[in-house]
């Protein structure tokens, strides 16, 4: 996939139906224009051009927000081991794997709750 961007594409817009909604599978375009734009999706695509990801520890405040149409849902606990400063976990009632681009309002309320709660106890 680092080497092609159209290989790339096809990929992560492969992920869309099921991480939306998994009904959107059996679409012939699987649902990729019900939600987002193609400029919304050409910019996600874009972001993950060239990005690696690691598995490691987290050690700083943290927070976790679970949609229930994560295509790589991981449990609370298997969170916590990544993250031992956890300090707030919040189960979505809706969203996927793009919850930034799906359910915007969902995530930035739960960033802002995330920001007082680690403003609260780091006041002192």
């Amino acid at each position: 996939m680092s080497d092609s961007p159209a290989g790339m594409a096809a990929y992560i817009m492969e992920k869309f139906p099921v991480a939306i909604n998994a009904e959107f599978v059996r679409r012939e375009d699987g649902g990729l224009t019900e939600k987002f734009t193609l400029d919304e999706l050409l910019t996600n695509v874009m972001f993950y051009w060239n990005s690696y990801f690691f598995w490691i520890s987290v050690t700083v405040p943290s927070a976790v927000a679970l949609f229930p149409n994560e295509v790589l849902m991981r449990t609370k606990t298997l969170m916590s081991q990544q993250m031992p400063n956890m300090v707030s976990c919040t189960i979505m009632p809706r969203g996927g794997h793009f919850a930034a681009l799906e359910e915007p309002l969902l995530l930035a309320d739960d960033l802002w709750k995330f920001v007082d709660i680690v403003e609260k106890k780091y006041k002192s």
